[in-house]
């Protein structure tokens, strides 16, 4: 959570909401993965703008940290979202680790994906195609995924956990929505 940046619209109101949500039932939903790890958490980081997450992710890639997900800010901006990215496979790339993939780390945009900026700038388009290949982005579009706590919740479930073959994966996004 950023604590530089305060939510100004109804709709950081509600990603903020959702990843409450999250952290609350975090847990209890991943409770089948538990099989393969020791743990399971979800901290609650306060961050101070990009600066902050860079050095987090400088962090987690040297191994002081063991965190696999980032969820950026609520009041993080969808080209803030793809300059986070771009950072990420900077120091992955400066300081590569055997048997490590930027894959290891994954950052998770929830917001508005500008669709008719992304059609028209092809430029950007690249940037989010590239960000995409190792990072999530939920478009709070107001058709698929409405701008509520509970929609941006299952959305975050379900392409967080839910677009996988992988058994104990689909079992954690069976147990967030059934059982936590």
């Amino acid at each position: 959570m950023d604590t530089l940046k305060t939510a100004k619209s109804h709709t950081e109101k509600n990603i903020t909401a959702a990843y409450n949500l999250l952290a609350e039932k975090y847990p209890a939903g991943c409770a089948p993965a538990l099989v393969y790890e020791d743990q399971v958490y979800l901290h609650k980081a306060e961050s101070q703008g990009n600066e902050t997450i860079i050095r987090r992710m400088e962090r987690i890639w040297s191994g002081d940290l063991n965190e696999h997900v980032l969820y950026l800010p609520a009041a993080s901006s969808f080209e803030e979202a793809l300059a986070l990215c771009e950072e990420k496979e900077k120091i992955f790339a400066a300081h590569a680790r055997e048997k490590r993939s930027i894959n290891n780390l994954v950052l998770v945009y929830v917001g508005r994906v500008p669709s008719l900026k992304l059609k028209e700038d092809k430029g950007l388009r690249d940037r989010y195609h590239q960000a995409i290949l190792s990072n999530l982005f939920v478009d709070v579009d107001g058709v698929s995924i409405f701008d509520n706590r509970s929609s941006i919740f299952e959305a975050l479930i379900e392409q967080s956990f839910g677009a996988s073959s992988e058994q104990v994966t689909l079992q954690v996004a069976h147990q967030f929505f059934h059982e936590a």
